[in-house]
């Protein structure tokens, strides 16, 4: 009888017990006979069902069953039938039937219920090493199927315990390296393979293509290491023109120390809302992102490439030229190049410091109590003469 179910440990029923449940389960299906013959007498549609109906009704007991579902093994019998099959103290015996429903479960793509009857023939502890190679193996392949390459691995190296020339293991632990992207594991496996048999083609496949792929990993290791190499030398460049130059960097509120190298490690300048940072260009001047603030309407204008020779003016004149349209939040028109005041904030003195708009970027990044701010320097700006400045100015300290 086969089952639906992952796997069924004996009872270990005294004779007594077995006998008693033969009984009544032949007195069951003395039972179940009575009726069905009882139900069809005199009824001429039952009488007329074809065998195929009655047969049918049939294997659906017990005793007749050729296939458990899982919604069957609920019925006392059913799981009385599937103890029995596999009680007896012979543990070699016993371990057979487990891989017979492991395979068949196998065959039918259910690798769960597999691997449970295949854990349950090697939990038997057998003395027949052979049969224990293929539980092991055979437990391989079921988890191999349900992604599980570590432990298939595993039973694939332990079934090489019992039997070292066990070729179906060596070939999934093959696989499995492969899988797992252990190339050089993997042509051990095949090296060992081909030692047993030179001629196995699937074998000399799995060799070439752990090769193949392990060129193709060293390949891209190589090249992420020198990108890595590449970026930490543009890194340090950039540190030290940062360094050179005067400029302070704050990262998280913290003041960076940019002649501590562990601290220079942890640097990113990268903008985390736009993903652009500065960078050196071919000249070897500096190219900051930098944001422009307005408080009055909650607004900013990120400007991406800030030469650090270009004054604030350069840019300001391109934002707001004549002849272009207003921001649309600018209902008052307040907002002109030639019309701006521009400050930056030191968070630690709460105080504001002005800036000319003639004034280099360079330069505004170097006074004193500047300090750029997780990689993007920051400046306020605000409408001469207006009300929302005078009030806005009056929350600082303030100093031209």
């Amino acid at each position: 009888m086969a089952t639906g179910d992952s796997q069924t440990k004996p009872q270990n029923y005294t004779d007594e017990e077995r006998n008693e449940l033969i009984d009544q389960i032949n007195k069951d299906f003395d039972e179940f006979l009575e009726k069905k013959l009882a139900t069809s007498k005199g009824n001429s549609a039952l009488e007329d069902k074809p065998i195929e109906e009655l047969l049918a009704e049939l294997d659906r007991h017990p005793a007749f069953m050729k296939e458990i579902k899982p919604s069957d093994v609920d019925n006392e019998y059913v799981q009385a039938l599937m103890s029995l099959k596999y009680e007896t103290e012979d543990t070699r015996e016993n371990a057979e039937s487990y891989k017979e429903e492991g395979n068949r479960h196998f065959k039918l793509k259910k690798y769960k219920w597999a691997i449970d009857n295949y854990t349950a023939g090697i939990e038997e502890k057998c003395p027949d090493k052979d049969l224990n190679a293929i539980l092991y193996s055979n437990r391989a392949a079921a988890n191999y199927h349900r992604g599980n390459y570590g432990s298939a691995l595993r039973d694939a190296s332990l079934a090489r315990k019992f039997k070292k020339d066990h070729m179906k293991a060596v070939i999934k632990g093959a696989e499995c390296c492969i899988k797992l992207s252990r190339f050089d594991d993997a042509m051990e496996w095949c090296k060992y393979g081909l030692l047993l048999d030179e001629s196995q083609e699937k074998i000399q496949k799995l060799n070439e293509e752990a090769k193949t792929k392990l060129i193709e990993k060293n390949k891209k290791e190589r090249k992420a290491i020198a990108e890595r190499k590449r970026l930490l030398r543009k890194k340090t460049d950039l540190m030290s023109a940062i360094k050179t130059r005067g400029i302070r960097l704050t990262m998280d509120g913290n003041v960076v120390d940019l002649s501590n190298e562990e601290q220079i490690e942890k640097v990113d300048l990268e903008n985390c809302h736009s993903g652009v940072s500065v960078y050196l260009s071919e000249d070897g001047s500096m190219v900051w992102p930098v944001m422009f603030l307005y408080p009055e309407y909650g607004q900013t204008d990120f400007i991406q490439e800030f030469q650090e020779a270009d004054s604030f003016a350069d840019h300001l004149k391109v934002i707001f030229a004549k002849d272009c349209e207003p921001p649309p939040w600018d209902t008052e028109f307040k907002y002109k190049y030639n019309n701006l005041e521009i400050f930056f904030e030191n968070k630690d003195e709460r105080k504001l410091y002005k800036i000319r708009p003639s004034m280099k970027l360079l330069e505004a990044l170097k006074m004193k109590k500047f300090f750029v701010e997780d990689g993007t320097p920051a400046f306020i700006l605000l409408p001469k003469n207006s009300s929302f400045s005078e009030d806005f100015l009056k929350k600082y300290k303030f100093e031209t």
